[in-house]
């Protein structure tokens, strides 16, 4: 949805959805570390270590759904405000 309003932005504003995509991999990147902690934790069936894991993961997501929201606002402020 995100990269679908970003198409949609006008071109003075398309530098902050650059933004946004930087942290989106970034998350990424330390959701795929995390991924490997769960297989860990699933072959060695450490269920604590797999509650962790999941734990950590819904961290980045909620981490990065409001990141994305929060931009999306300005995003949306600085539009209205050129009109």
């Amino acid at each position: 949805e995100y990269h679908d309003d970003c198409l949609r932005t006008p071109d003075p504003l398309k530098g902050r959805c650059r933004e946004v995509v930087q942290v989106m991999r970034q998350v990424n990147r330390e959701a795929q570390d995390i991924r490997v902690l769960g297989e860990l934790a699933l072959s060695s069936n450490d269920d604590d270590l797999l509650t962790e894991a999941t734990d950590h993961l819904e961290a980045l997501r909620d981490r990065l759904r409001q990141q994305v929201l929060d931009q999306m606002a300005r995003d949306d402020q600085i539009a209205k405000r050129g009109e």
